[in-house]
Order: structure tokens, then C-alpha cells, then sequence
């Protein structure tokens, strides 16, 4: 579960593919305080492992519809 800003407790699911994991896709299964599913909301969160030191975050916000994505890129600092 995500706790988000907006006050809506976004549920979200993510079935592992078989094998080593690289990637997990977290889709949307439903929201507490949420009246319905226009109202603005996080709806998908991808996770890339690139390898030991990068990690990339895809949020996906959909709010009447329409969807906008951020992008983070995590990098572990060296020594």
C-alpha cells in the first residue's frame, strides 16, 4: 500500500516473473478514501533493478483518465 499526500491509500499489485527479477510493475487494484477511480491518484509503479548500483522508479498518476509519469533514477554512491 502507498500512503500518498493527497490523502488516498492507493492499492497496488505486483506478480513476479519467473526467474531472476529485474523489474517489478505494481498496478492499481483499488484505494481506500477513494471515492472512485477519477479522482487523482498513483495507478502504477514500475521498479528496475539495472544492476547492483541503479535503481529506476516509473510512477504513473492518473487523475480523470489521463496519466503523467515521473521518473527516478537511484544510483548507490561509491566509495
Amino acid at each position: 500500500m502507498h500512503f500518498c499526500p493527497t490523502n488516498n491509500q492507493p492499492r497496488m499489485r505486483a506478480v513476479p516473473k519467473n526467474g531472476e527479477t529485474s523489474e517489478l510493475d505494481f498496478q492499481f487494484t483499488g484505494g481506500g478514501n477513494l471515492p472512485d477511480s477519477s479522482v487523482g491518484h498513483q495507478h502504477r509503479l514500475v521498479l528496475r533493478f539495472e544492476d547492483e548500483n541503479h535503481v529506476t522508479e516509473e510512477w504513473t498518476w492518473r487523475s480523470k483518465g489521463k496519466d503523467s509519469e515521473m521518473v527516478i533514477h537511484f544510483s548507490r554512491k561509491g566509495k
